[in-house]
């Protein structure tokens, strides 16, 4: 096991009502490393969340705003779907990705743990 799918497992394992967490590379929407089982493809989630973070990303920069985006967040009906962006220019860089049930996590410590993780990411 690589270090980095280690430390996603350590994230599922340690967060409340967490199911599933993803390293993406935002350019390409490839999953880098992945732990967990929350019921649906992970490397079809990480293709997609991928797309609608570079979207967003875009915006931050057709808007000219300077501010690196640092979390997102989608909440859909079962889950809440949790991004921390480590990006130096709002383009390029990683995701981390943690799916949560919406019924058995606290979202503020979720995104909190996620945060840390990212952090210590490259950039």
């Amino acid at each position: 096991m690589s270090k980095l799918q280690a430390k996603l497992v350590e994230l599922v394992e340690t967060t409340t009502g967490a199911e599933g967490a993803a390293l993406i590379d935002i350019g390409t929407g490839m999953t880098l490393a992945q732990a967990g089982t929350p019921g649906f493809d992970l490397d079809v989630a990480a293709q997609g969340f991928a797309t609608a973070v570079r979207y967003q990303l875009r915006t931050i920069s057709d808007l000219g705003l300077n501010d690196l985006a640092e979390g997102m967040l989608i909440s859909q009906g079962s889950h809440h779907h949790i991004f921390g962006v480590r990006t130096t220019d709002n383009r390029e860089g990683l995701l981390v990705y943690l799916a949560v049930r919406r019924d058995g996590a606290t979202l503020s410590a979720a995104r909190r743990r996620v945060a840390m993780m990212t952090a210590r990411l490259p950039a």
